[in-house]
């Protein structure tokens, strides 16, 4: 994995050395292209194929792009944090008041 750009790797693992189609050349145009899906099938592939230590870089780099759309979808909207910001502001302010109530009534009866 090159830190800097976090773009994957490549071994060479071309036709002409390996005999094979060149995994890892498919799977790094397929992480360009944003399909990590099936770029991390191909790096798995290439792994099982040529040893661990060569991909698991980009294997888990796969892994984390794979997660990253879920984690932001699950960031709410800015209506829907400012409603539910003024719904606790709200419930906050009651329960408080009721706070304050029942501790006068204490207070009067003691």
């Amino acid at each position: 994995m090159n830190a800097a750009s976090e773009a994957p790797v490549s071994a060479d693992t071309s036709s002409s050395a390996t005999g094979s189609p060149g995994l890892a050349r498919r799977a790094a145009r397929a992480f360009q292209k944003g399909d990590y899906t099936h770029a991390l099938g191909l790096y798995r592939e290439a792994a099982s194929q040529y040893g661990d230590a060569l991909f698991r870089a980009n294997i888990i780099l796969c892994e984390r792009r794979l997660e990253a759309p879920k984690a932001a979808a699950s960031v709410p909207e800015p209506q829907a944090l400012s409603r539910q910001l003024a719904e606790t502001q709200r419930l906050l302010e009651h329960y408080f008041n009721r706070c304050e109530t029942l501790e006068h009534r204490l207070l009067e009866r003691g």
